[in-house]
C-alpha cells in the first residue's frame, strides 16, 4: 500500500495525474515497457486510490492469512499473487484491446486477483476448491451473496473515476481468472498441499 500511496502523492504534486504511468498499445509501440508494471500503482484520481486502498487493506490480510504463517516464503507468495494478477489483467485487456487509443491504469486486476485467490481458498484449513467444478460455481454464487458492499465498493470507482483514462472491466477478470489459477500452486509452495486434492 505505502509504495502506491507514495507514488500517488508524488505524480500528483509533480504532474496533477498519473497519466504519464497508464500503459496502452500505442506506448507500448513506442517502447514503453515499463508501464507494464508501472500502470499496476498508477490511479485516476483520489477516489480511485482511496477505494483500491481500502480493498487491498481488507483483502490483503485475508490472503495472507490464507498463505499460512508470516514468513520470507508467505509474503513472497502474496507478491507473486498480486503482481501476477495485475499482469494477467493487463495482458487480458491488452488481447481484447489492441487498437485501443484509451490507456489503462491502476491496481483493480491485481486487486481481483485477491478475490479469485479467495474463491478457491475460502477455508483457511481447507484444500482448494477445484478448478472447473461445481464447488466452485456455488462459492462464486455464495461469495457474491455475503460481499454485495464489496462489490459495490469496487463499481465507484468504476463510475465516478476520471474520465479520460480506461478503468478496464477486461483487466479485472484477468487479474480475477490469474488470482483463481495461481491459488493452487501459491498454496502448494507455501506448504499447504498439492493443487491436485480434491473434496467431495
Amino acid at each position: 500500500m505505502a509504495p502506491m500511496i507514495i507514488a500517488f502523492v508524488w505524480m500528483m504534486w509533480e504532474h496533477g495525474s498519473m497519466i504519464a504511468w497508464a500503459v496502452s498499445p500505442s506506448r507500448l509501440s513506442e517502447g514503453r515497457f515499463e508501464l507494464i508494471v508501472l500502470h499496476i500503482f498508477a490511479h485516476g484520481g483520489l477516489l480511485h486510490i482511496a477505494f483500491n486502498m481500502v480493498a487491498l487493506a481488507v483483502l490483503g490480510p485475508v490472503v495472507m492469512e490464507r498463505l499460512g504463517p508470516l514468513r520470507l516464503r508467505s509474503f513472497f507468495a502474496f507478491m507473486v499473487l498480486f503482481f501476477g494478477a495485475g499482469l494477467g489483467g493487463f495482458a487480458f485487456w491488452l488481447a481484447l484491446n489492441q487498437n485501443s487509443e484509451i490507456p489503462m491504469l491502476g491496481a483493480s486486476g491485481a486487486i481481483f486477483g485477491l478475490l479469485g485467490f479467495l474463491m478457491r481458498q475460502p477455508d483457511p484449513q481447507g484444500v482448494p476448491v477445484p478448478l472447473f467444478s461445481p464447488q466452485l460455481a456455488r462459492a462464486f454464487v455464495e461469495w457474491i451473496k455475503l460481499h454485495v458492499p464489496l462489490l459495490v465498493l469496487f463499481a465507484i470507482p468504476l463510475l465516478f473515476g476520471a474520465s479520460n483514462v480506461g478503468l478496464a472491466w477486461e483487466a479485472h477478470l484477468g487479474g480475477f481468472i490469474a488470482g483463481l489459477l495461481l491459488c493452487g500452486p501459491l498454496l502448494w509452495w507455501c506448504g499447504g498441499g498439492p493443487d491436485w486434492v480434491t473434496v467431495d
